[in-house]
């Protein structure tokens, strides 16, 4: 996520030194549609596969029990998006 904000942030300050307050808001609610995309997929798959994956990358069945933890923590990853592109749009608008 960080990667794809800071990467549209000279994009940002671009639209921003132009004046172009329209372009510069779809730019980040493109950047967010863009993440969400991503972020979806992801999410369900950690959620409805968590035991498996925990298995596969531990190769011990005891990590099962950790299968709800995970299932949280895949929820941040929604969550998780909005801070760089929100932060990087608001350092580009100077506020």
């Amino acid at each position: 996520y960080r990667a794809v904000a800071n990467s549209c942030f000279p994009m940002l300050v671009q639209r921003m030194h132009q004046r172009q307050g329209e372009s510069f808001g779809e730019i980040c609610r493109t950047l967010i549609m863009l993440l969400l995309r991503l972020s979806v997929p992801v999410v369900a798959i950690l959620f409805f596969l968590a035991g498996d994956i925990l298995v596969l990358v531990y190769r011990k069945e005891e990590f099962r029990a950790a299968v709800p933890l995970l299932q949280v923590l895949a929820f941040t990853l929604l969550l998780d998006l909005l801070s760089p592109v929100i932060g990087q749009s608001l350092w580009a608008a100077s506020k």
